[in-house]
């Protein structure tokens, strides 16, 4: 089993660069809403919102935060699609979300399981994104824990 992540994300450009090496995946901006709930608790179900996506997973920004380690359900919101994709995850970083002036969340989550179709529908979106924006499409190391 791998170790989680360090909980907060690095600020500094040299510390986004190393983990924009690292990852498995390219990200693309892509805000769409995302539902919540931490599979192994009895909160009801929460909203939020992607900051980013990948196939491998998506920055999530919260009103609450989200405790490291959190096994979450998640539902996808995607526009184009006609239901949501579904995965299960595990929560890899948290840091306040330091966009704009909220005191909003932004987890890092790292996808676990999704079924065959979600992952079709998510390889679909990051093919548009890839035509969109061209073989740079994605997120710069300067943007990646901004």
């Amino acid at each position: 089993m791998t170790q989680p992540h360090d909980p907060v994300l690095p600020t500094s450009a040299a510390d986004q660069a190393e983990i924009a090496e690292r990852r498995r995946h390219r990200r693309f901006i892509d805000r769409v809403r995302v539902r919540y709930r931490d599979i192994e608790g009895s909160d009801p179900s929460r909203w939020g919102r992607s900051r980013d996506l990948s196939l491998g997973g998506l920055g999530l920004v919260t009103k609450e935060s989200v405790e490291l380690g959190a096994h979450l359900a998640l539902e996808i919101h995607i526009d184009s699609e006609p239901a949501p994709v579904l995965a299960l995850c595990r929560v890899v970083r948290c840091s306040p979300d330091h966009e704009g002036d909220s005191e909003d969340s932004l987890s890092g989550v790292e996808f676990l399981w999704m079924s065959e179709e979600d992952r079709g529908n998510l390889e679909r979106l990051a093919g548009y994104f890839r035509r969109k924006h061209g073989s740079d499409g994605d997120l710069s190391a300067s943007d990646a824990a901004s």
